[in-house]
């Protein structure tokens, strides 16, 4: 994929939270790799795609480097390829809405009744933002519930409190779930194996098959569009994208990831004809 030069980016305003070196430039936050990670760029671009693709809302990410090596030296960095992501602020009137840092922790011996609690957890952080309309929130848990179904299908290990936001429109007084970013460590970004992967619900991790379990069993009109994309992306469509990152990532990882996509369409369609069986 053809990469943005950055060094001519007029910089607006520092982004200080976070590992990686950033800032913005208008409404697109421009982001480098963390230095003990050379391919979070392309993990951010490439689940932007694959999102997009399965019609979970996501923001648009390109990949981009600095040949100003001067900057690049001055901004001490040990990489200069970078990803350009979109403000998911797009509307006159978009704030967004801090969620609350404390959480405190479900444990049961039961792994489904934890996950069942962390999704009611969220649902009530939802419920309480001032005024809520019961149509906002109701639209703020299905694109929840998609969201987490998008990490375990992208394997991102990092969807923290931190990394979800809710924005808030002054002009229309209205709520709606941010869409999915900061996806650097999707597809086990520093590493990957045979090992289980795990993702978040609220602020606490479980596994990835067992999330998919809980969603299909509990939530499956919110996802039922999603298999049908998924089985297509798998069959063709991974690898239509991936040839757009020839040159970024080694093959061993581009097999791996149309590997993680087949394996997780075939494991969620595997889960619904049970659901289905089940109900029948």
């Amino acid at each position: 994929m053809e990469r943005i030069d950055v060094a001519s980016f007029e910089k607006t305003h520092e982004e200080p939270r976070g590992n990686n070196d950033k800032y913005w430039v208008d409404d697109k936050l421009v982001k480098y790799n963390d230095p003990t990670c050379p391919d979070t760029d392309v993990m951010e671009s490439i689940s932007s795609f694959i999102l997009m693709y399965l019609g979970i809302k996501q923001v648009n990410v390109e990949l981009g480097y600095n040949s100003n090596s001067e900057m690049v030296e001055e901004m001490n960095l040990n990489d200069n390829n970078c990803c350009i992501i979109d403000s998911f602020l797009t509307e006159e009137g978009d704030t967004l809405v801090g969620l609350p840092s404390k959480w405190s922790k479900i444990l049961s011996d039961d792994e489904q009744k934890n996950i069942s609690g962390c999704f009611y957890k969220m649902f009530k952080i939802f419920s309480e933002f001032r005024d809520i309309s019961e149509e906002d929130l109701e639209n703020m848990k299905r694109d929840y519930v998609r969201q987490v179904l998008g990490d375990c299908i992208i394997g991102n290990e990092d969807r923290r409190l931190k990394n979800i936001g809710v924005i808030y429109n002054e002009k229309h007084g209205s709520y709606r779930l941010a869409p999915s970013f900061d996806n650097a460590l999707a597809f086990s970004a520093f590493a990957f194996s045979g090992d289980d992967a795990y993702c978040f619900v609220g602020e606490q991790n479980f596994r990835s098959e067992a999330i998919i379990d809980y969603i299909v069993n509990h939530y499956l009109e919110y996802i039922s569009d999603i298999p049908e994309k998924l089985e297509e992306l798998s069959s063709f469509g991974i690898d239509i994208v991936l040839k757009n990152y020839e040159e970024d990532i080694p093959l061993e990882k581009r097999e791996y990831i149309c590997s993680s996509i087949k394996e997780n369409s075939a494991y969620i369609n595997k889960k619904i004809d049970n659901a289905k069986k089940m109900n029948k």
